[in-house]
């Protein structure tokens, strides 16, 4: 298996299972509460991330079976085939894998509290655990899910897609600071001068 397809499934099962929580979500009758955006900017964000989100799943597959010189958006560099180029990205699938599973560490310790969306029923502040020092860590795990899948997989396309799924991570994160600031005050200002958005603050 290459790099790429073996980033590949990492990513698959990734968004598998989320999949699944959102299945089970609607089967608790939660669907509408955790599932589906009701501010209008969300709203617009699914539209762009749906397709970004099959590509990223399909493309690591597709780069790792086509030839760059027919399909150069697509394939992967022949120079990215060497032995410290191949070293590299193996290196980036296990950051993929480590990535998937601290995200699944993450979706387990939010319980109930998990939303895809920004709700009116987001009441409770999580400031421990994985909450501690970043005040997004599954944004933050998901941005190295993607750097990672992009080194693996180095295609033209999937630096596109990466760059859009970035900015649209850093766009919904000050998004829901901004509802979380609206509805905790003072409590969530405190909290967010003590941690960093998606790396720990440095300390001094």
């Amino acid at each position: 298996m290459s790099p790429a397809n073996a980033v590949g499934v990492i990513v698959l099962v990734y968004w598998g299972y989320v999949v699944a929580k959102l299945i089970r979500a609607r089967r608790k009758s939660a669907w509408r509460a955790v599932a589906i955006p009701r501010q209008p900017l969300e709203r617009a964000m699914w539209i762009l991330w749906l397709p970004l989100v099959i590509l990223w799943i399909s493309l690591p597959f597709v780069a790792g079976n086509q030839s760059p010189e027919r399909h150069p958006w697509l394939g992967i560099p022949e120079s990215l085939s060497t032995t410290p180029a191949l070293a590299v990205r193996w290196v980036a699938v296990l950051a993929a894998l480590a990535s998937f599973l601290v995200s699944l560490a993450c979706w387990r310790y939010m319980g109930s509290c998990w939303r895809m969306a920004v709700d009116d029923n987001m009441t409770t502040l999580l400031t421990s655990g994985p909450f501690r020092r970043v005040r997004h860590p599954i944004y933050a795990l998901s941005m190295m899910l993607m750097l990672s899948t992009v080194l693996a997989a180095p295609s033209r396309l999937l630096f596109i897609v990466a760059a859009a799924h970035l900015t649209l991570l850093v766009l919904k994160a000050v998004n829901e600071e901004r509802f979380l600031r609206l509805t905790h005050g003072h409590e969530y200002d405190e909290y967010a001068r003590s941690t960093g958005r998606f790396l720990p603050r440095l300390l001094g």
